[in-house]
């Protein structure tokens, strides 16, 4: 029996050093889990911060494709415009030349009615 007690001696401390050793790596196991859920963390706020930009450059070309768009509005506006005003020089113009027919026309009915 002594023997048999000489022989679990150190396998008692062989054990005891081995749970030792397990509990040390638990507790590694456990801090690098916290710090994966530290950097996984980290990698959300990141993500979601490059979200957030990717929106950002969407609603800035949107808005330059807006502006283009006014500006081809502007450009188009301002041409009607010049079109009307030619219209309008037109009208003029024929406006004068009627009243230039009428006169000579009131001038050619006075000189029948001499």
């Amino acid at each position: 029996m002594d023997e048999l007690n000489n022989l679990t001696e150190p396998n008692k401390d062989y054990i005891a050093n081995l749970q030792e050793e397990l509990k040390q790596k638990e507790k590694i196991i456990n801090e690098l889990r916290e710090r994966l859920i530290s950097i996984e963390e980290g990698l959300k706020k990141f993500e979601d911060i490059d979200l957030k930009l990717k929106i950002k450059d969407d609603l800035i070309e949107n808005l330059k494709s807006s502006l283009s768009l006014k500006d081809d509005q502007i450009k188009t506006i301002k041409s009607s415009m010049d079109l009307k005003e030619e219209q309008v020089q037109t009208l003029e113009y024929s406006l004068k030349i009627k009243n230039v027919k009428i006169k000579t026309l009131e001038k050619s009915i006075r000189l029948k009615e001499e």
